[in-house]
């Protein structure tokens, strides 16, 4: 088999079994399957036919039918004496393949067939890194979940950067959590296919030096109810930034605090350093909750080579608080690429602007200017604004601190007496009422006495004492009526020292409004007239005259 031909199957087989591109390059290097121009000058070259440098751990190979071993078996030792005609029978008879091409038949063990672990889901929406992913060996704990090959990609950065950290994990119990040490931080992974017992997990992550050369060690734990098991993976090099890459300032997100659902606005400054300028300028999401997301930013403002780039990122409705980190990213007409951390953001659930209670008159009564109503209103999570209204009309809630919201609004005299409603509603942010309650109260006319008295005064014991006046309402013009006739009038006295008024006497007003009741004087005693008031007119009561009795 010629040495193209082998090549051709190195990478079927490398394909097969599920290799990362650096892991597979270093397995079929020439080092690998026995070069001698890149072997190490110091160690001994593998001999024709072997597989592979390294020691074999299976029996012998059988020697070739047409030599026969001697007592010794095959002597490595070349002749004294170089010959141009090789021997009939050789002590080690070349092959038409070059030096370290595998027999056809190998004697070792045959290699492993590819398992069904070794075909991964594909990863949805994840931009890997041209750079290869390569891997970690596998853990030897029988006993903890099975953490698969650690691939990480690229493994060396210029400047700030993104890499992918990509892992599969198995377990007997539910894996509760992934997540990759990259140093300083701690990378949650996101389970992008399978379940909670065989899974991919994925994640983005920007890492840099600054100035400097660092490295960043990647350790990745699988957590489950039962405890958690790490697997070490590959370390990534950061190194200076390519000089000449473009320039990001400013790169963030507003606001910096978003109630879903709604949209984030992506911003960054980026300016070119020569060429045709900055040719593409995108952003990477980076959560706890959720796999990447990629948004390509466009230019509102500038050129090529001194930009503004913005883009969108809408959210829908959310469950819970989500936070985001942001990693920029800009490449130029030159192929050179820059990227930058971007101010950190936070998506909320849009809360619900619950009313949980509303407080108002039971009535309201209207005199010659009117009246004026008091409504409050308790209402959650402080919506954007809290409206009172009554069909078209609207007038809005003033906060007075906490939940707590205020209104006063005006009545005119002229208002239709009777049962009045009106809607508190609380609007989100969008002006949507999220919740609504009913408020009523009722308007009554307001009523006054004119010429009340009781009398007279001073009076003799057993005298005659007469309580009388005149009940009058406000009209629909807001102005006084000539008088309300046949309505209940209950006439109250509260003898001296007393704390109490008791009714005595209930009495009807003629046409006009009058009413009168005649009584026998017997003690010292106040005296009041009230008016119940009835479903068009308020309650309303005199005030107390007092009868000095001799």
């Amino acid at each position: 088999m010629n040495r193209r031909a082998l090549a051709v199957v190195a990478l079927g087989a490398g394909v097969a079994l599920g290799l990362a591109p650096a892991a597979f390059a270093q397995a079929h290097s020439p080092a690998a399957i026995g070069s001698p121009a890149a072997a190490d000058p110091s160690a001994p070259l593998p001999g024709a036919g072997e597989r592979n440098p390294e020691p074999e751990t299976g029996p012998s190979p059988a020697p070739p039918r047409d030599q026969e071993p001697g007592p010794s078996g095959p002597s490595d030792k070349p002749s004294d004496k170089p010959s141009d005609k090789p021997s009939e029978e050789p002590s080690g008879k070349p092959s038409e393949d070059p030096p370290g091409t595998p027999s056809e038949e190998p004697s070792g063990p045959p290699s492993q067939e590819p398992g069904p672990e070794t075909a991964e889901p594909r990863i949805p929406d994840v931009t890997l890194s041209p750079e290869p992913l390569v891997s970690a060996s596998p853990s030897t704990d029988p006993s903890a979940p099975s953490i698969g090959d650690v691939e990480v990609g690229p493994v060396r950065v210029e400047g700030f950067a993104k890499v992918t950290i990509k892992v599969r994990v198995r377990s007997a119990e539910p894996v509760t959590s992934v997540s990759a040490s990259v140093d300083p931080w701690r990378v949650p992974l996101v389970r992008v296919s399978g379940n909670a017992r065989d899974g991919v997990y994925v994640q983005e992550w920007g890492v840099g030096a600054g100035s400097g050369t660092r490295e960043f060690p990647v350790t990745v734990t699988a957590r489950t109810a039962k405890g958690s098991v790490s697997r070490p993976g590959p370390t990534i090099t950061s190194v200076p930034g390519v000089p000449g890459a473009p320039e990001i300032e400013g790169a963030g997100a507003a606001p910096q605090i978003l109630r879903a659902p709604g949209s984030a606005t992506l911003r960054a400054r980026v300016k070119g350093m020569g060429g045709r300028g900055v040719t593409k300028v995108a952003a990477t999401l980076i959560s706890e909750a959720a796999p990447p997301r990629h948004v390509t930013l466009s230019r509102v403002s500038g050129h090529a080579w001194n930009g503004l780039y913005e883009a969108k990122a809408h959210f829908g409705t959310v469950s819970g608080k989500t936070g985001y980190r942001l990693v920029f990213e800009a490449t130029d007409s030159a192929g050179r690429v820059a990227a930058e951390a971007g101010t950190p953001f936070t998506v909320v659930p849009t809360p619900r602007y619950d009313i949980t209670s509303v407080s108002g008159p039971g009535y309201v009564s209207l005199g010659k200017g009117g009246a004026t109503v008091r409504i409050e209103a308790t209402v959650k999570n402080g919506p954007r604004r809290v409206l009172l209204t009554q069909g078209r009309a609207s007038a809005p809630f003033s906060h007075f601190g906490g939940d707590r919201y205020r209104i006063e609004i005006g009545l005119r005299p002229t208002m239709d007496a009777g049962r009045q409603t009106f809607k508190v509603e609380a609007l989100n942010a969008s002006g949507k009422a999220e919740d609504t309650r009913a408020v009523s109260f009722y308007v009554k006319r307001a009523v006054f006495f004119g010429g009340f008295d009781a009398g007279p005064e001073p009076v003799r014991k057993g005298g005659a004492i007469t309580v009388s006046g005149t009940l009058y309402g406000l009209n629909a013009a807001g102005t006084a009526s000539p008088g309300l006739a046949g309505h209940k009038v209950d006439i109250l006295v509260k003898k001296a020292g007393s704390t109490t008024y008791t009714k005595v006497a209930t009495v009807t007003t003629d046409a006009r409004g009058r009413f009168a009741k005649g009584f026998t004087a017997a003690y010292d005693a106040h005296w009041k007239a009230v008016f119940a008031g009835t479903a068009k007119y308020a309650q309303m009561g005199t005030r107390a005259d007092h009868v000095d009795v001799r």
